[in-house]
């Protein structure tokens, strides 16, 4: 989290997956929907909304993460 809350956007890390791998976030991990690089691709997300405090949507500013 950053200092007056919210992501950490200078601390944002990125990671490169195969078509045949899922992801799970632990608890507390701010976080992106996935997406592709180089071609249209299918996802299924599984989230799980309670609609209390413990759900946080944020804007963000664009940033760029090298790879």
């Amino acid at each position: 989290h950053a200092r007056g809350g919210g992501p950490d956007a200078a601390a944002a890390r990125a990671f490169v997956a195969t078509g045949r791998q899922g992801v799970t976030y632990r608890a507390n991990t701010w976080h992106h929907g996935l997406t592709t690089l180089d071609r249209p691709g299918r996802f299924a997300v599984f989230m799980w909304r309670a609609g209390t405090r413990d759900e946080e949507f944020v804007p963000v500013a664009p940033f760029t993460i090298k790879i």
